[in-house]
């Protein structure tokens, strides 16, 4: 362990968050990292499930990951391709083996959320929207199925990522290159607070994508209370125009399907998006996002120009069908 912060802090130091390494030698920046990781340590668990090989003699395996306690009432989270609908789950926690319970699992996210014994403790939940590009962050996962281990990196930037499965949401785009098994570890900042989740490994070098933590809790929410993700659906699609050469970005609405929400207000195509619930929209991952995070049953304030007017219109968020 040693060795690999000195390594990592040689590297990296340079652009460790200013409170760590404004006036601190390396040692100490290594003395900083060793504590944060010995400190979210026990939140940290390992997941074992069983799978059976289909072969004639019927022989079992065990698929490894990671998972970390979210809560004083020992709930973990983990992925969903991990666990999915299996019968047994086992968490290692300290060399110690307990059992969890399967809440709920959602394959659009790929999370899913346990519920364990008592834990020793659990990590705390940072603000994911307060994480600047260029911030140190500390993977902690059971890297190829052996004990939690630390991995350095940072964010690079936030991008519009779709993933596997077909969520399509701003991720934070990290320099973390994932390992088989660190799937459903958490992302911390230098405070130890968990501000992503690792629900997908790498598919190039040094590249890593986390489920903003604060996306996480809004699923976490969902799957606790009603068992699945409740997606918001508003019933229009999106497209992005480009004036005076590319300065100017305007999102404006595409399709309206029939009998949505965007119907019934009688939203347009080709209306301009400018805001929603009073947060300007200038991307297309603005609109993706804020309605993500919407709340199902709740009305949502979209203000758009049409021509030369400008209209606030109320959109009341139903939940998407499968």
């Amino acid at each position: 362990m040693k060795s690999t912060c000195m390594a990592l802090l040689l590297m990296f130091g340079a652009l460790l968050a200013p409170g760590l390494a404004q006036g601190a030698s390396l040692a100490e920046m290594e003395s900083e990292i060793t504590s944060l990781f010995k400190s979210v340590q026990p939140g940290i668990v390992k997941i074992q499930v069983p799978i059976t090989s289909g072969q004639a003699d019927s022989s079992t395996n065990l698929q490894v990951g990671t998972g970390f306690v979210i809560s004083a009432q020992s709930e973990i989270l983990t992925t969903h391709d991990l666990v999915g609908s299996a019968q047994t789950v086992t968490i290692i926690s300290q060399d110690r083996a307990y059992s969890a319970q399967i809440v709920a699992s959602d394959p659009l996210t790929n999370i899913a959320l346990l519920k364990a014994p008592p834990m020793p403790t659990h990590l705390r939940l940072g603000d994911s929207d307060q994480v600047e590009v260029g911030a140190m962050l500390v993977l902690v996962g059971c890297a190829f199925g052996a004990q939690p281990s630390p991995a350095l990196g940072m964010l690079s930037a936030r991008d519009l990522h779709r993933t596997a499965n077909g969520l399509t949401l701003s991720h934070l785009r990290t320099t973390l290159s994932v390992a088989a098994g660190q799937n459903g570890g958490p992302v911390l900042n230098l405070q130890g607070e968990a501000v992503g989740m690792i629900v997908a490994g790498s598919t190039e070098p040094n590249i890593g994508y986390a489920l903003p933590i604060n996306a996480v809790a809004k699923i976490r929410k969902d799957l606790s209370r009603w068992g699945r993700l409740r997606q918001p659906w508003l019933g229009f699609t999106i497209f992005e125009t480009f004036e005076n050469h590319a300065r100017d970005r305007e999102i404006r609405i595409g399709r309206v399907l029939p009998n949505t929400p965007a119907a019934l207000v009688q939203l347009q195509p080709e209306d301009r998006i400018l805001a929603i619930n009073g947060r300007p929209v200038r991307r297309p991952a603005d609109v993706l996002d804020f309605t993500f995070f919407a709340e199902v049953g709740s009305p949502l304030q979209l203000t758009v120009q049409r021509g030369p007017e400008t209209l606030d219109l109320t959109l009341h968020v139903e939940e998407r069908q499968p």
